[in-house]
């Protein structure tokens, strides 16, 4: 495998990890924060499924926008020298467009 391709997988991995432990990390002070206040109840689950649906929705447009990026570098773009700016601008485009429909869902189900 290309040490190219191996350091990006890893800086993408490292990244979605820190931004998760992060998330829960500042989910589990704010819980603290509420138990010690005595305001703290038991969440319902019932918004847990548009979470899953608004993550699904970020892969499959992270995905699309590789497919995208693949087929753009490689049969329009032939001759463009740094190709790593299509694939990271074409992916992250995709899912933040993905992100939007899951909250346009969200808005028009509430």
């Amino acid at each position: 495998m290309n040490t190219e391709a191996v350091i990006l997988i890893m800086f993408f991995g490292t990244t979605l990890s820190v931004v998760i432990y992060g998330y829960r990390y500042m989910q589990n002070k704010e819980r603290m924060a509420m138990i010690e206040k005595g305001t703290y109840s038991i969440p319902e689950k019932a918004g847990q499924h548009r979470m899953v649906m608004k993550i699904a929705l970020m892969l499959i447009g992270g995905g699309l926008g590789l497919l995208l990026a693949f087929l753009v570098v490689n049969f329009i773009f032939s001759g463009l020298p740094d190709r790593n700016v299509v694939y990271f601008a074409l992916t992250a485009l995709m899912a933040g467009i993905g992100l939007f429909i899951g909250n346009v869902i969200k808005t028009k189900s509430e």
